[in-house]
């Protein structure tokens, strides 16, 4: 109920929507900062991540 697209670790991604298009953006999107992710910590970058206001303000400014 908290989520609309979630990644499990060797069984894939789920998205749900209104729409096919919907899951299909979030799941695009989730795959692409997978991507970013994983090429960030193969050079050794560990990401600091965002803070609950940081991930508030976004949510705002999208209406999600």
């Amino acid at each position: 109920d908290e989520y609309d697209v979630v990644l499990w670790e060797k069984h894939g991604a789920l998205g749900v929507g209104a729409d096919v298009i919907e899951p299909f953006d979030m799941i695009d999107t989730l795959s692409k900062s997978a991507q970013i992710y994983i090429a960030g910590r193969s050079m050794g970058f560990e990401p600091a991540g965002m803070t609950a206001a940081q991930m508030q303000e976004l949510k705002e400014a999208f209406n999600l």
